[in-house]
């Protein structure tokens, strides 16, 4: 039998967003709504656990309402080469009448219960446009073995009125 078709409405529906600086726990917000006339258990579960803290990350969502759940990337060294491909899956089912022990709902319910939902995860280095310098800007500075090393940054307008910052790196041997 297939699975059924997620009841849940999720926002954002496809990927969740972090914008940098990345030196502190950076928190982005996913919301679930529940527009059926029963409750909904749901999970959210990720593919790099150790990167992130999901509050809450599992629990009931009442018969026409929402709550928010906040993932929390963890502080770490972003490096603008490395291809992030972490996922979100929101997993969820209807709650059973009687419920009254949610790990053992998780553990008795069949496969044609279950409904879930897969999110992307976006890394964006976003700048105010306050501060931002449009064009490019180049620094250059001694490297490796007396090469010059050089470090372009540049900015541009992103289609939601914000600005996104690229750096990149050169390094020119000696």
């Amino acid at each position: 039998m297939a699975r059924q078709e997620q009841v849940l409405l999720l926002e954002p529906q496809h990927e969740l967003k972090f914008r940098g600086p990345f030196s502190d726990v950076v928190t982005t917000t996913l919301k679930l709504s529940n527009p059926t006339d029963r409750n909904v258990c749901f999970k959210v579960k990720t593919t790099a656990p150790r990167r992130y803290c999901v509050r809450p990350n599992s629990g009931v969502i009442d018969a026409g309402t929402s709550i928010n759940v906040s993932v929390m990337l963890q502080p770490f060294d972003y490096d603008p080469n490395e291809k992030s491909k972490h996922k979100f899956m929101v997993q969820s089912m209807l709650a059973p009448p009687e419920m009254t022990d949610m790990e053992g709902v998780w553990k008795e319910a069949k496969p044609e219960e279950l409904m879930d939902s897969k999110l992307s995860q976006a890394i964006a280095v976003e700048v105010a446009r306050g501060l931002a310098v449009f064009g490019n800007r180049t620094r250059w500075g001694t490297g490796p073995e007396g090469g010059q090393r050089a470090l372009t940054a540049f900015v541009t307008e992103t289609g939601d009125k914000g600005l996104r910052l690229y750096l990149h790196e050169y390094v020119i041997a000696g």
